[in-house]
């Protein structure tokens, strides 16, 4: 698991990428973001990697592209898993 802190505000933000070279953020994130690699998002999904992947292919779950990496915020998979609830029908 990676943290990234960014600003709140819109704008370019200096980050560390996984081999530790320096580059530029444009996105808008909370303070404090847990960044997960697609294994950990996995493993935090409770699914296979396989499955992931499919999903991240069909856009059926919010991820981060940077560069060639694809990365999820621990946040959006939360929403996405409570979008996904479905209730019984009394």
């Amino acid at each position: 698991m990676v943290k990234v802190l960014i600003s709140k505000t819109m704008g370019q933000n200096l980050s560390l990428n996984d081999k530790g070279k320096v580059g530029l953020v444009n996105i808008n994130l909370e303070e404090n973001v847990e960044i997960l690699t697609i294994n950990e998002a996995a493993k935090f999904l409770n699914i296979k990697v396989s499955n992931l992947r499919s999903a991240v292919f069909k856009r059926k779950i919010p991820y981060l592209k940077l560069g060639a990496l694809i990365r999820f915020k621990k946040s959006d998979l939360v929403e996405w898993l409570e979008k996904s609830l479905v209730y019984p029908i009394n």
